[in-house]
């Protein structure tokens, strides 16, 4: 069985030849920034426990990959303590990277969307069940996670105020508090979004440095997965503006996040397509644009994003372009 370089998008495949060698390092890159942009959990860890497991079980073609995976192997106890969360930020990651191996071996033609995906469904259902069996241990982890986003907030912001040399304004502070919270209960969509972007890259590191594949992953602008899936964001939001109970509004809050940012990059995706991509100073432009007017910019890719499941936007660009 040869494992093949499933494309990004949730489609096409892009084989072993790496017949594109578009791609290049702006994906991955766009992808490390989600990992430390939602990093509930240590960035190393997610990226080296999967990366570890790609280059022990699936084929590999060159060796250097097995010193970086070395290196990996060598980072990842670093910071050792007996903490639970130190635990579980291994476990949950071995399992994901198990879960992404194991449909790998299994469906070697599937997008890696879609076994990414697989992975994280996989893992919460290892967790779910092992939460239900014992009901406190989820409690516990919940509470330690809220400790830490709280901790790591109070330690930056005690650093802006140093650096400013003067205590930040009450509505900072406000803002910020606001935003701790949200955290705390947005933790495990934040966590499977930035396990989802860690296992691609990688799958883009494992492409590159053990098969040499020119484009282990596919380009921004033919990013697509199931129009089904819009039934999750649908869903979701019905559980968080109707749900009964804290869990179930908590539960759809955590949906509407993580498929809002699938759609988010989808909309890109189609941004990026009707324009033929971005030079330079389009790149520069789009970057201010999101520092600048940041709900702005979200709220109209999640909307073409979400329109594109209805109206394919990019086929119909196609067609009226060879027309």
């Amino acid at each position: 069985m040869t494992v093949e370089s499933g494309s990004a998008s949730g489609g096409g495949v892009e084989t072993a030849g790496g017949t594109a060698a578009r791609g290049g390092w702006s994906v991955p890159f766009l992808l490390l920034g989600a990992v430390l942009l939602t990093g509930m959990f240590r960035f190393d860890v997610l990226i080296g426990v999967p990366f570890i497991a790609m280059v022990l079980f699936l084929p590999l073609e060159r060796k250097a990959a097995l010193l970086v995976a070395a290196v990996f192997a060598w980072v990842l106890p670093l910071g050792f303590s007996d903490s639970g969360l130190w635990w579980i930020e291994r476990a949950w990651t071995v399992v994901a990277a198990g879960w992404f191996v194991a449909l790998t071996l299994r469906f070697p033609d599937a997008a890696f969307l879609h076994r990414g995906l697989g992975a994280i469904v996989g893992a919460a259902g290892v967790f779910g069940f092992a939460f239900a069996a014992r009901p406190g241990v989820w409690e516990a982890i919940d509470w330690r996670m809220a400790e830490r986003v709280r901790l790591a907030v109070a330690e930056w912001s005690t650093a802006l105020g140093a650096l400013l040399d003067e205590p930040l304004a009450a509505e900072t502070v406000d803002a910020m508090t606001r935003w701790v919270e949200a955290q705390v209960d947005l933790f495990p969509a934040m966590l499977a979004l930035g396990t989802l972007s860690a296992l691609g890259v990688a799958w883009w590191m494992y492409g590159r440095w053990a098969r040499g594949w020119a484009s282990p992953l596919g380009r921004v602008r033919e990013f697509r997965f199931s129009d089904h899936f819009v039934w999750l964001l649908i869903g979701g939001l019905a559980l968080a503006l109707f749900g009964q109970g804290e869990g179930w509004e908590r539960a759809g809050w955590n949906s509407v996040l993580f498929m809002a940012a699938l759609y988010v990059v989808r909309g890109v995706g189609v941004v990026l397509f009707a324009s033929g991509g971005l030079s330079f100073f389009g790149g520069l432009l789009f970057a201010l644009a999101v520092l600048l007017v940041p709900p702005l910019v979200i709220a109209g890719t999640l909307v073409i994003g979400v329109g594109d499941t209805w109206l394919d936007l990019r086929t119909m660009l196609r067609k009226r372009t060879s027309g």
